[in-house]
């Protein structure tokens, strides 16, 4: 036997010692590597990964060393490969698509870069022979309609693939048609989507096609394209006929109120959507006066994010007067929409009287304190709502403590996000004292409101007692070092409580409070996006992030979309110039008119 061959062998005999355990994750540090004196490479995977993330390929050969592996691990369930987009790829992905279309054991996969036409039309081969691959995401990566075009021939042989994304590429409406066709005789994908893929009124007009036929398509992004009022009109038609789809997102389309009104017209008939996104699309009072009608009578939709669109108080009203009799919507998103203290007062008399609304943001409304007092005391008689959001209302000290005050006796609310609304030590101190009553309130971000060190004493001294605050989001440099060890001790009081700070740690709590208070000041907590999964410590890191790095985490459509909206937000407006200049994610999210910053 070779010494080389001993070697190798030694080598493989370490590392199957070392990944004992069946079921590990893995990422690309985990490989072993042998690139010999003929320049010839070769890669094992640890027997024990079956996930596999983060793997990047700079080189042709890596890439077919890497799918050599591919063929012979076949314990691996999930891959997230990338390509370094700035190198041939059509060879490597030759080889990967050899490697996928026999592969018995993988089911989720995800290119999260490089692929281009060429790589999609390979990855398309490979597709057509698997028998094993549920969720494919190719989000970001520059495929236009010739790619789409080879993948929607593939999705017509595939029979087992349920999730499909593409989004951040570049279809447009040819690529839409394909697709759509494709899915006329699909029997088994139930996620498609297109996010941000240049698709305009004629690739909606030919998913509205395919809806009417397919039975099994359940959720359908196409948000952030071109679809304008004239694709809304024809998306709704199509809801009006006996379609299967329960969530629709056509967010930052620029609708207008005559889209808005046509898909409010197809609620009143649809029986089946659930989760419909709006957001962001230049719809005023009278598009929101509309969907408020529709909800009188709809009896199903669950889920309405309308945040972004200057309804003003007039549309709050509508939708507001919709919740005193609307028994079926859960989650309402009005964030951003200029509703000030009328629409407050609209919402507060709502709240007193519906007992079916769980999850409210009226975050960015320019509320004001009297705004803060009338939804507070909607609070006290209310029985039904979970989460609140009220971040940067400019609510101030008095605010605080009309909501304290409410928590006092409200037994229902669990989620309170009162994050940059200059509430002060007094406000937080208030908010504090009521925490040593409240025994329902499980998260309560009061970030970036210069609470100080009186305001950490008081949280400090409420933790003593409270044990069912399991998040507490400061967000602070205003608690000075002794302070925050006196808050930190909670900890050792209440094993379940995390503390996020952007300036201290204590051991159970790894430091990205940056991050997380950049996140929840939407609505958006650990429990919907696992925040190390970002690999972002810091709003800068954030910054950095490319929209393939949040399309390869596993979340709901609506979460993804409000967790790239709270990462703009949090920069001043300089550092989204920036950021979208390089090309990074505020990019791919909106442009200036359509984020109030």
């Amino acid at each position: 036997m070779s010494r080389l061959l001993c070697l190798r062998l030694a080598t493989l005999c370490c590392f199957c010692a070392s990944f004992a355990a069946a079921g590990r994750q893995c990422n690309s540090t985990d490989l072993i590597k042998h690139t010999y004196w003929f320049s010839q490479s070769e890669w094992i995977i640890p027997p024990a990964c079956t996930s596999l993330r983060d793997v990047l390929l700079l080189e042709m050969d890596e890439a077919i060393a890497f799918s050599g592996a591919l063929k012979q691990h076949t314990a691996l369930t999930t891959l997230s490969f990338g390509w370094d987009k700035r190198r041939p790829w059509e060879q490597g992905a030759q080889a990967f698509a050899g490697a996928l279309a026999n592969h018995t054991g993988l089911t989720t996969l995800h290119v999260y870069r490089g692929l281009g036409d060429q790589g999609a039309e390979a990855l398309a081969e490979g597709l057509r022979a698997n028998t094993k691959l549920t969720s494919l995401d190719v989000s970001g990566n520059a495929i236009a309609a010739k790619g789409a075009v080879a993948l929607a021939a593939a999705l017509k042989d595939n029979k087992v693939l349920t999730t499909f994304a593409l989004g951040g590429n570049a279809i447009g409406d040819e690529g839409a048609a394909a697709f759509a066709e494709a899915l006329k005789g699909n029997t088994v994908l139930t996620t498609f989507n297109a996010y941000r893929n240049e698709i305009g009124p004629k690739g909606a007009a030919a998913f509205a096609e395919a809806l009417k036929s397919n039975q099994v398509l359940a959720h359908l992004d196409l948000g952030w394209n071109n679809l304008r009022a004239e694709g809304a009109i024809i998306l709704a038609d199509a809801l009006e006929k006996d379609v299967k789809l329960t969530t629709l997102d056509v967010g930052g389309n620029e609708i207008g109120d005559e889209g808005a009104t046509s898909i409010a017209e197809a609620l009143k008939r649809n029986t089946v959507l659930v989760e419909l996104g709006l957001d962001w699309n230049k719809i005023g009072p009278e598009g929101a006066s509309a969907l408020g009608e529709a909800l009188m009578t709809n009896e199903v939709l669950a889920t309405l994010y309308v945040g972004g669109n200057e309804i003003g108080a007039r549309g709050a009203g509508a939708l507001a007067g919709a919740l005193k009799s609307n028994k079926a919507l859960k989650t309402l998103d009005v964030g951003n929409c200029r509703i000030q203290l009328e629409g407050a007062v609209a919402f507060a008399e709502a709240l007193e009287s519906n007992d079916a609304l769980s999850a409210l943001d009226v975050g960015g409304n320019e509320l004001g304190v009297q705004g803060a007092v009338v939804l507070a005391e909607a609070l006290k008689s209310n029985r039904a709502l979970a989460t609140l959001n009220v971040y940067r209302n400019d609510i101030g000290t008095q605010g605080a403590v009309a909501f304290a005050s409410a928590l006092t006796v409200n037994k229902a609310l669990t989620s309170l996000n009162v994050y940059q609304n200059d509430i002060g030590s007094q406000g937080a101190a208030a908010l504090a004292d009521a925490l040593r009553s409240n025994k329902a309130l499980t998260t309560l971000d009061v970030g970036e409101n210069e609470i100080g060190n009186v305001g950490a004493a008081a949280f400090a001294e409420a933790l003593k007692s409270n044990k069912k605050l399991t998040h507490l989001i400061l967000e602070s440099h205003t608690i000075g070092d002794h302070h925050f060890q006196h808050l930190s001790l909670s900890l050792d009081k209440n094993k379940n409580l995390a503390l996020a700070s952007n300036k201290h740690k204590t051991g159970r709590y790894e430091p990205t409070s940056q991050v997380e208070g950049a996140l929840s000041k939407c609505g958006l907590t650990e429990h919907e996006v696992h925040f190390e999964e970002l690999g972002a410590e810091s709003l800068g890191d954030l910054s950095l992030l490319h929209f393939a790095d949040i399309e390869a985490l596993s979340l709901k459509v609506v979460v993804r979309r409000r967790l790239i909206q709270c990462i703009c937000k949090a920069f001043s407006k300089s550092d989204r110039e920036e950021a979208m200049r390089k090309g990074r994610i505020c990019e791919h999210y909106a442009q200036e008119d359509k984020v109030d910053l």
